[in-house]
């Protein structure tokens, strides 16, 4: 059933609200905002993921995962909250946990890079180290100028001994950055033991 226009106006207005509330670092004003449009439309995604936006601020995770899954109930195709609760949870160090939250914020939305660059994150940590490469691929695709994305690689494929590839991404990496230490020193590593130095 559609809601009376007069009352869409409204809740538009107070999201708007909440949203500049928000922005100004004002969370607890953002949240009773929230709280005023839920009392008028209590299926509204976009106010429960505001406010999961300002319990987040404030700190206070549990709550906003919570929110944020509130909002995914009324809305499944919110990319954003996926995303968002999957950051959280790897906040926690849930890393297993927060995988098939940032794999369908990327069904939703695949052209966001900062979602696989820490899918890949995640993918480190649990050790599944081909499937983080795949992530950062995905980011260079992406941003083809973002130079850790290219030294991660190399240090990917460093740890999986594949030292050609990871020479050549670590190549690319100064390149794109000539100051930046760190692909220099691994370059020089896998120089040196190839004899290459």
């Amino acid at each position: 059933m559609d809601e009376p226009p007069e009352l869409e106006t409204q809740v538009d207005r107070l999201q708007q609200q909440a949203l500049e509330y928000l922005a100004a670092g004002q969370l607890d004003r953002a949240l009773a905002t929230c709280q005023e449009i839920l009392q008028l439309k209590p299926d509204c995604a976009q106010a429960f993921k505001i406010a999961a936006d300002a319990f987040a601020g404030q700190g206070k995770t549990d709550i906003a995962i919570q929110s944020y899954s509130n909002a995914i109930v009324f809305d499944p195709n919110l990319a954003d909250a996926y995303a968002n609760i999957a950051v959280l949870l790897h906040s926690q160090d849930k890393f297993e946990a927060s995988i098939p939250y940032y794999r369908r914020a990327l069904q939703l939305n695949p052209d966001r890079a900062e979602t696989y660059y820490n899918l890949g994150i995640g993918m480190s940590r649990i050790g599944r180290l081909d499937q983080a490469l795949a992530c950062y691929q995905q980011v260079i695709r992406l941003q083809p100028d973002r130079e850790i994305s290219y030294y991660i690689c190399g240090t990917i494929l460093h740890q999986l001994s594949k030292l050609p590839e990871a020479i050549s991404y670590y190549r690319q990496a100064i390149a794109l950055k000539p100051d930046y230490a760190e692909p220099y020193c691994n370059l020089g590593i896998l120089l040196a033991r190839q004899g290459n130095l």
